[in-house]
C-alpha cells in the first residue's frame, strides 16, 4: 500500500485544525499524528498561533519515521489526526485508532478527521493514483460534520469496539 503518496505539502494548516484552533480545541503538547510531508509547517504554524501550545511534535511512518525515538514526550495532550485513515486498509483502521489513544495523556484528546466528500460506493482514486476511502466511526462521538470532513473525539476511554 502506498498510502504516503496521497501527502501533499501545505503553505497553510489544513482546514480541520485551522477550525480546532478557531474552536480554542488544541493546546499543550500536541502530536500531529500522520503528519505526511507537513511537519515544518504544521509545527510552526501551531506554534505561532497559539501560545498555549506548549510542543508541537510530526510523526507520519513515511516522512518522519524517527519522531516517537527523538521526542522526549512518550503521551500528548492533544492529538490531530487529518485524513489518514482514508488512504489506510479498513483492517489498519483500530490499529492506528489504539496507537493514537495509547499516546494520549490521561486527559488527553485526539481529534480524528476523515474526508467526507468521497465517491457514494465508499472508496475511490485520488488524483495521484491513490486508494481512498470513506470511513465511518460509529462508536466515536462525532464532533463535527460538514461537506468535506468529519472530526471524531477520541479520548484515552473510548471503547474502540
Amino acid at each position: 500500500m502506498n498510502s504516503h503518496l496521497t501527502a501533499i505539502s501545505r503553505k497553510t494548516l489544513p482546514v480541520p485544525t485551522r477550525w480546532l484552533l478557531s474552536q480554542g480545541m488544541i493546546h499543550g503538547h500536541v502530536l500531529d499524528y500522520g503528519c505526511g510531508r507537513c511537519a515544518e509547517i504544521n509545527q510552526t504554524m501551531l506554534r505561532w498561533r497559539l501560545p498555549e501550545v506548549k510542543s508541537v511534535t510530526s510523526y507520519d511512518p513515511h516522512y518522519e519515521p524517527l519522531a516517537f525515538a527523538v521526542s522526549p514526550r512518550l503521551k500528548w495532550d492533544v492529538i490531530i489526526c487529518n485524513y489518514v485513515l482514508c488512504t489506510l486498509p479498513q483492517k489498519q483502521e483500530l490499529e492506528v485508532l489504539w496507537e493514537i489513544q495509547r499516546r494520549l495523556t490521561k486527559q488527553g484528546v485526539a481529534y480524528i478527521t476523515v474526508r467526507n466528500d468521497m465517491p457514494r460506493n465508499g472508496y475511490g482514486v485520488s488524483s495521484k493514483g491513490t486508494f481512498q476511502r470513506k470511513v465511518e466511526l460509529p462508536f466515536l462521538s462525532l464532533l463535527r460534520e460538514c461537506r468535506q470532513y468529519r472530526i471524531y473525539l477520541l479520548t484515552s476511554e473510548s471503547n474502540l469496539v
